[in-house]
């Protein structure tokens, strides 16, 4: 198969032929539809502690096709189905697995991490962590699952309610999921703080009742007052 993959910090991924993925019994082979780039991945090519390996295929932010089926692979997954899947695949065996924990587990394989990921054309995925797509959702949108699941985890989090008042600092994916979210639960006002201008204007479109640009000589307190002079009083939930 083809795969994007990393070779060394300051150089492009590189396009080549890789072998194709075999997967365990109790996983899935997904024909990768569309693969989105997380910070993480960004992280990845830079020098520090979490540079990836040279020959390292990263992604996980994956939608697509099920190509192939684990003879063990937990549940009704046929060839076919149109999925998405969390970016890790669980060992099933530890205490926390057997408590339903996956995303606890001690031994997991992670995308792009410890396990080859998703810039590739084909990537293997647990058959318990791979979630069966609605047909009417398409696979370019159905990409954004999991940057949009990680905002509504933060609103949950949050505990944001109708009517709230809420501020939301910086504008990058997961601010502008937040703002989204917010709306969507009924937010009362959502100001997004954000310095710069293509970000502020995208946090606009995407829910945000206002935007302020923040005086960074004055602090948090000079924060509060910028949102309490646009929002008419202080925030709920920061």
């Amino acid at each position: 198969m083809k795969a994007a993959v990393f070779k060394e910090v300051g150089k492009p991924l590189v396009v080549e032929t890789v072998a194709d993925p075999v997967p365990e019994a109790s996983e899935l082979v997904m024909k990768v539809s569309f693969c989105g780039i997380c910070g993480t991945d960004l992280h990845a090519t830079r020098e520090g502690l979490t540079t990836a390996c040279s020959g390292r295929i990263l992604g996980h932010e994956y939608v697509g096709e099920i190509v192939e089926v684990g003879r063990e692979a937990a549940g009704d997954w046929k060839v076919g189905d149109r999925v998405c899947a969390m970016p890790f695949i669980a060992c099933g065996r530890c205490l926390p697995c057997a408590a339903g924990r996956f995303f606890e587990c001690v031994n997991k394989k992670v995308s792009g991490v410890d396990d080859q990921g998703g810039f590739a054309e084909f990537v293997t995925i647990g058959s318990r962590e791979t979630l069966l797509l609605p047909d009417n959702l398409d696979l370019e949108s159905a990409a954004l699952v999991e940057p949009l699941a990680v905002g509504i985890h933060a609103v949950r989090i949050a505990d944001v309610k109708a009517g709230s008042r809420v501020m939301v600092i910086g504008a990058g994916p997961i601010g502008l999921t937040v703002a989204l979210w917010c709306r969507f639960f009924g937010a009362r006002e959502v100001v997004v703080s954000e310095v710069t201008k293509t970000r502020a204007d995208l946090a606009r479109k995407m829910g945000a009742t206002a935007v302020i640009h923040p005086e960074l000589d004055k602090g948090a307190a000079g924060l509060l007052q910028q949102f309490a002079a646009v929002a008419g009083g202080p925030p709920d939930v920061i």
